[in-house]
């Protein structure tokens, strides 16, 4: 249900994605990358599962060629563009959400599935969101990145931090897994990088001049407005959990 359940949400976000760029008249590998994205994703889950050996990922470069090839046989002038935001679907959405195999079979579970980390990182960047948000609506003033998202500020992003670290403190009594001081980490790298999440995908949408991703969620936007700071999270927290030795 796990794996069901992301690659249906990449896919729906990585159309999103493409349904913004051609706006523009850029023509992406739309099902090319929505097979390479479910590929990516599937192989890394069977990788964690203990079914396919890490050797067949290197398949990857190799078929990441045939848009190239199959680029020679469209008559179009923006070649560059229309395989720069194919691939860019790949680094900005694919791998993202296929880290989160990482999350769900980590190293502190003897690599077992297990929900607390993904489900603890989701809980901070919620709690995050939602403390930036109040906190702001009650006490912003000064102007956290006006250019690109004039509602956010650096009082609301404050009291996100200070929200997502003493959520986190109650997740750690919740799901245990790793150490108080773990969880804390984490609620900062989440808090620092949800905002970064955001702001780069209101970002794409003003240089295509559109106010959401999608209209799949009535009065939300779509679902990349939903996953964007998802998609900057997991990474950082993935990355810091690599480090810690934690995770792999």
């Amino acid at each position: 249900m796990f794996a069901i359940l992301f690659v249906v949400v990449m896919l729906i976000a990585t159309n999103e994605m493409f349904n913004m760029t051609m706006i523009e008249n850029i023509k992406p590998h739309k099902i090319f990358m929505f097979l390479f994205s479910g590929l990516l994703f599937a192989m890394v889950f069977l990788y964690k599962i203990n079914i396919l050996e890490i050797k067949y990922l290197l398949l990857l470069p190799f078929l990441s060629l045939i848009p190239f090839i199959i680029e020679l046989y469209r008559k179009n002038t923006k070649s560059i563009m229309n395989l720069a935001v194919s691939f860019f679907s790949i680094i900005y959405i694919a791998v993202p959400i296929s880290l989160a195999n990482f999350l769900v079979f980590p190293k502190v579970s003897n690599f077992q599935y297990s929900y607390q980390l993904l489900l603890g990182m989701f809980i901070m960047i919620w709690t995050a969101d939602s403390g930036a948000y109040f906190t702001g609506s009650a006490f912003g003033k000064r102007k956290l990145f006006e250019r690109i998202s004039p509602k956010k500020s650096w009082e609301g992003a404050i009291g996100g931090y200070i929200l997502s670290v003493l959520v986190s403190i109650a997740v750690y009594k919740l799901f245990g897994i790793l150490d108080v001081y773990h969880w804390i980490i984490m609620s900062l790298i989440v808090s620092t990088f949800s905002i970064f999440g955001d702001l780069v995908e209101s970002l794409f949408k003003r240089s295509v001049n559109i106010k959401d991703s999608g209209t799949i969620m009535p009065g939300h936007g779509g679902m990349l407005d939903r996953i964007d700071s998802t998609l900057f999270a997991i990474p950082a927290v993935s990355a810091y959990l690599f480090f810690t030795d934690n995770l792999i």
